[in-house]
């Protein structure tokens, strides 16, 4: 009798270890495939934005917008004295990046940062073109100018879905007001030069 209480008792012990034990391994594997699932978003949302960065942004196939971008986008302006969100939709998100061809010529635009993290991804960028066309009250120069960029893009359904963009607005328009005082100098100096026949 005495012995086969002690059987018992062993059986039972074994039988709680093994349950903790295969808890314990199954909570392990969920643990790792919820990782992996994680990982596997962070890659696939970085690989669409550096693709849509490279191809579309950089001015390089603008009208490839849609493969990258939801019917809709709410792209958040973050600017210090008034923030505000537009919405966007391929087509004109296209147009966007034609209208700075136009100002700005066929730019350079080099990714300087990408940061993914699941469904969100950080990227900043130097963009470098040429004054062709007016902008605002600055008339055209023909001379370098460079924008700083960063944005924080969602991804949802493999597209983007939202981003927070931040311009270096100050630093643009320094450049913008320093090309303007050259092309001036210059054009003072062309006028003071005396006229000779040759």
């Amino acid at each position: 009798m005495k012995f086969d209480a002690e059987l018992r008792m062993r059986y039972r012990t074994m039988k709680t270890s093994l349950f903790i034990y295969l808890s314990i391994i199954i909570f392990s594997i969920h643990i790792a495939q919820a990782q992996a699932s994680k990982m596997n978003s962070t890659q696939q949302s970085e690989k669409i934005i550096r693709s849509f960065l490279q191809i579309v942004r950089s001015g390089k196939a603008p009208e490839r917008a849609a493969e990258f971008m939801a019917d809709t986008v709410i792209a958040h302006q973050m600017n210090a004295e008034k923030q505000e969100a537009i919405k966007r939709t391929p087509q004109n998100y296209m147009e966007h990046i034609k209208e700075f061809l136009t100002l700005y010529g066929p730019y350079t635009f080099e990714i300087t940062e990408l940061i993914a993290s699941d469904n969100k991804v950080y990227a900043r960028w130097v963009q470098t073109g040429k004054h062709l066309a007016d902008i605002d009250q600055y008339k055209a120069t023909g001379l370098p100018l460079t924008e700083i960029g960063s944005a924080v893009y969602r991804i949802e359904n493999g597209k983007i879905a939202e981003y927070w963009i931040q311009i270096d607005r100050q630093g643009f328009e320094a450049q913008l007001q320093q090309n303007e005082r050259t092309r001036n100098q210059d054009s003072r100096t062309k006028i003071k030069q005396p006229f000779t026949f040759k």
